[in-house]
């Protein structure tokens, strides 16, 4: 598997491929989005929230609708199930892509239903 990919130029030079995006958004994802499917925890949302937010506690938690200190615990539990360093900024750019390119998908899914 070509490592190249996974990170944002390769994931250009993808086009429309949806199985490769998918792998994409996996790749960066996947222990994130299976812990909340096996705990019913919502830490993808919460990633995004995050990300977009600058890394700012108080205004994800206001996005959110949830309380500061709720954020905090749920951004440690992601940085330890991704083993990730979310103050890198490689690593935080291809998270936050790798959120929004979900958030595609699963519209992508709803519109087809």
């Amino acid at each position: 598997m070509n490592a190249d990919r996974f990170e944002f130029p390769g994931l250009i030079r993808l086009g429309q491929h949806d199985g490769e995006v998918g792998a994409y958004v996996r790749h960066w994802l996947g222990s994130v989005l299976d812990s909340d499917a096996e705990h019913g925890t919502q830490l993808v949302a919460t990633l995004r929230a995050y990300l977009d937010c600058w890394g700012e506690y108080p205004r994800t938690a206001r996005l959110l609708g949830i309380h500061t200190s709720t954020v905090r615990y749920r951004v440690h539990r992601i940085r330890q199930v991704l083993a990730a360093d979310l103050t890198d900024g490689s690593t935080r750019f291809n998270l936050q892509v790798a959120t929004h390119l979900l958030g595609y998908i699963e519209r992508g899914r709803q519109l087809q239903r």
